[in-house]
């Protein structure tokens, strides 16, 4: 059944969904992954869970994979589009600390607004329960995306048809303070974003516990995974 993506029954169904495939509380929190091509709406609907989570007594916190680009300079060295524009060593070290409820103060991080720059951050994960882990590559297996999915604990894929991440990835862009050109974008998207979804990010999917598809307009269907997650069962401890 669909319903509309900012529907705060889906939200809370979804916890429901999750919260069994949530380990007891160690030292860090539980990590949930939430993955998906670029555009489809991983940040919001994040933010969303993270709310769900904190109606029911959770501390919940959200983390971006966005937030541990390279500068600028640096990514305009690089290829178009690939896991190399991501800091994965700062972002396995955070990840790690996660794991310990450490806190972690000398990872700078990335921000486009007012403009691009690295901001000192402090990341303090003593006191959550829930990450909502987020980015393109949360549960991927994959070497050249540092193995990232061996962090969760369970996971969420969202996707959508490329008409349509195409057309939003485009309108994201064109809100952004400093925009690429729509011909710049036709470039990042060709030789970037879908070759990357479809050799990296769609693959992660049959890793995901629930898979949701979204249309266009807006509404999100749960749908079986593709196949029994084996991410789980291969979950690196501590």
């Amino acid at each position: 059944m669909e319903q509309p993506h900012n529907d705060p029954a889906m939200g809370h169904a979804l916890t429901a969904r999750l919260l069994p495939l949530l380990p007891p509380r160690h030292a860090g929190p539980a990590v949930v992954a939430v993955a998906g091509p670029s555009g489809v709406g991983k940040s919001t609907l994040a933010a969303a869970l993270q709310g769900c989570f904190a109606a029911r007594g959770l501390r919940a916190r959200v983390l971006a994979m966005d937030d541990f680009f390279h500068d600028k300079a640096t990514r305009a060295r690089l290829d178009e589009w690939s896991p190399a524009h991501v800091r994965l060593a700062d972002l396995t070290r955070v990840l790690d600390a996660a794991r310990q409820g450490a806190v972690v103060r000398d990872v700078p991080r990335y921000v486009r607004r007012p403009r691009p720059a690295m901001e000192p951050w402090v990341l303090d994960f003593s006191a959550c329960d829930v990450l909502l882990f987020e980015g393109l590559y949360t549960l991927s297996p994959r070497e050249d995306c540092a193995r990232l999915g061996r962090f969760a604990h369970c996971g969420l894929f969202l996707d959508a048809p490329d008409p349509l991440l195409k057309t939003w990835r485009f309108q994201q862009e064109a809100a952004k303070p400093h925009p690429r050109t729509v011909a710049e974008m036709e470039h990042h998207w060709t030789y970037g974003i879908e070759p990357d979804t479809r050799l990296r990010v769609r693959p992660s999917r049959i890793h995901a516990d629930v898979l949701l598809v979204k249309s266009a307009d807006h509404g999100l269907t749960v749908s079986a995974p593709d196949a029994p997650p084996a991410r789980t069962q291969t979950l690196e401890e501590p």
